[in-house]
């Protein structure tokens, strides 16, 4: 094909570049990982990365594409209500539950994942 294409590059990663970003680094830790999983809960939602030991569920991790702050005004609050819900219907689910804002933060959250998480790595 010639010319350009009627497709725009991203300026900054998505919320699934970061998923997959964190996945894959935290898979290359040896860890079993997962993308869009489902509970036995009928919560209605799908979680972004789930972190299994034994195939059993141990962390949920939760990412976001940037913080509600620099949203544009008019839908921020919206935004945050989301969030609030989402985390309360987390939370019932009894797991510890990870935020990662941006692919700076992701970033960070990979380099300190094993001081913070000793516990996923005793049965490895």
């Amino acid at each position: 094909m010639t010319g350009k294409s009627t497709v725009v590059y991203p300026n900054e990663p998505s919320e699934s570049d970061i998923q997959f970003h964190v996945m894959y680094r935290l898979r290359n830790m040896g860890l079993d990982v997962h993308a869009e999983v489902f509970s036995r809960k009928k919560l209605g939602c799908r979680l972004d990365l789930v972190v299994f030991v034994d195939k059993d569920a141990r962390l949920i991790i939760e990412c976001k594409k940037k913080k509600a702050k620099s949203i544009h005004p008019k839908y921020r609050q919206r935004e945050i209500t989301r969030c609030r819900k989402q985390s309360e219907k987390y939370e019932t689910l009894g797991l510890p539950i990870d935020w990662i804002i941006g692919m700076k933060e992701a970033n960070e959250y990979i380099a300190n994942f094993k001081a913070r998480h000793p516990d996923l790595f005793i049965a490895m």
